[in-house]
C-alpha cells in the first residue's frame, strides 16, 4: 500500500530514515486522534469537511486556523502571537488534488497565496492525501511531499505516520532567523544526498584506490566466465576493451534498474524480480555461498532486461544496439561475482559523524 509520494521535494533516503525514527507515545496518540477524526467525519459539504476534519487534524498538530475563504485558511501556532506560518488549501476528498479543469490549479492558488503573504511553505490537502509545497523550489507547482494519510489510517501504519507526524507539525513552519525548521530539513536531506553520491563513487573506484570495485568486479566476473569457456589469451586490446566498456554497460543497466525501482517506476512482475534478486543478494552476502558456476542472477536480471527493452526504446536494454550490449547477452556473470557489486551498488555505509 502506497503511503507517500516524494515528487523531489527531499531525497528518498531522508525520507527512509524518518520513517525508521522509533514511535513514542506522542505520535501514537497523534495517530489514534487522527483517526477518530475520519470516522466521525463529515463530508456533505467543504464546510463541514474542514469543521470535521481537516481542521480538526491541523489544530491537533499545533496550527490555530484564520479561514480567509472556503478553502483558504493562513495557519498560525497556537500560543505564539497572530503572525502566520503558513497556508492551508483544502478540498473534498472526491477532488483530485492535480485537478486543472476550467482553470482550476490548487497548487498555483497555494504558492500564489504563500508569496502573497511572505510565506516559504504550505500545505494542500483533501483530507485524505496532504501535500507539503515550497516555494523557493525550481518547480513549485511540481515539486512536493504527499503523504497519504488515508492509506495510512487504513493500514494502520505507524511507521508511514512518521512522517505526517514529522512534517506537518505548526513547530516547523516557524520562521526564526529568517530560517525555519524545513529549511533545515532540506539541508539536512541535501547533505544526505552528497554522502551517498560519494558513497557510490567510492563503489566505483578500484580496490587500491580506496573504492570497493564494483567495476572490476564485473570484469572479472566476465573474463571467468571466458576462461570456463575455454579463452585464456586477453592480450588484444581490443578484446579487452570490450569487456570493460560492457561492464560499464552493465552498470548503467543495474543503476537504470535501481532507480526505476527507487521512483516506483517498474512494473510489478519487474519488482516481484527485483525483490527475489535483492533477497538472493543478501543470503549470497550473509552466508558466502555464491558459486563461479552459478548464474542466478544473471538470469533474473536478464529477464528484467528484456521486459524492460520491450516499453523502453532507449538503446541501453537492446541486446542489438552495439557490441557491448551483443557482449553482455551473450555474456555471463557467475553470483560470486556479481553479489558483491550488487551490494555496493545498493547499499552505503553510515559514517558515526
Amino acid at each position: 500500500m502506497i503511503t507517500y509520494n516524494n515528487q523531489f521535494l527531499f531525497s528518498e533516503a531522508y525520507l527512509a530514515e524518518i520513517v525508521l525514527i522509533k514511535e513514542d507515545s506522542a505520535s501514537k496518540a497523534s495517530m489514534n486522534s487522527i483517526s477518530d477524526f475520519l470516522i466521525y467525519a463529515d463530508q456533505s459539504s467543504l464546510y463541514q469537511w474542514n469543521k470535521s476534519f481537516v481542521h480538526e487534524c491541523l489544530q491537533s498538530l499545533g496550527f490555530r486556523i484564520e479561514k480567509k475563504s472556503e478553502n483558504i485558511s493562513l495557519l498560525k501556532q497556537f500560543g505564539e502571537g497572530d503572525c502566520p506560518i503558513g497556508v492551508c488549501i483544502s478540498v473534498l476528498p472526491s477532488e483530485d488534488l492535480d485537478n486543472t479543469s476550467m482553470g482550476i490549479n490548487y497548487a498555483f492558488v497555494l504558492i500564489s497565496t504563500l508569496n502573497e503573504n511572505g510565506l516559504k511553505w504550505g500545505i494542500l490537502t483533501n483530507g485524505y492525501k496532504w501535500r507539503i509545497y515550497h516555494t523557493e523550489e525550481t518547480t513549485p507547482y511540481e515539486n512536493y511531499l504527499e503523504i497519504d494519510l488515508h492509506n495510512i489510517i487504513e493500514g494502520k501504519d505507524l511507521s508511514s505516520f512518521q512522517l505526517l507526524y514529522f512534517f506537518l507539525r505548526a513547530e516547523n513552519f516557524v520562521m526564526k532567523d529568517s530560517i525555519c525548521r524545513f529549511d533545515v530539513f532540506r539541508i539536512e536531506s541535501k547533505n544526505k544526498i552528497s554522502y551517498i553520491e560519494d558513497e557510490l563513487k567510492k563503489s566505483l573506484k578500484p580496490k587500491d584506490e580506496d573504492g570497493q570495485g564494483v567495476l572490476s568486479d564485473l570484469c572479472y566476473g566476465y573474463i571467468e566466465y571466458l576462461r570456463l569457456q575455454g579463452i585464456s589469451d586477453f592480450s588484444d586490446e581490443r578484446d579487452r576493451e570490450t569487456i570493460y566498456g560492457s561492464s560499464l554497460f552493465y552498470m548503467f543497466r543495474l543503476l537504470f534498474i535501481f532507480y526505476a525501482q527507487a521512483r516506483g517506476l517498474l512494473h510489478e512482475l519487474e519488482q516481484v524480480e527485483l525483490d527475489c534478486i535483492l533477497t538472493k543478494i543478501k543470503l549470497f552476502r550473509n552466508t558466502n555461498i555464491a558459486q563461479n558456476d552459478s548464474y542466478e542472477l544473471w538470469h533474473s536480471f536478464n529477464k528484467i532486461f528484456s521486459e524492460i527493452n520491450d516499453i523502453y526504446n532507449g538503446g541501453l536494454f537492446n541486446p542489438d544496439e552495439n557490441k557491448y550490449t551483443k557482449f553482455i547477452d551473450n555474456t555471463r556473470i557467475a553470483d560470486c561475482y556479481l553479489a558483491e557489486p550488487l551490494f555496493n551498488l545498493l547499499h552505503y555505509y553510515i559514517s558515526p559523524n
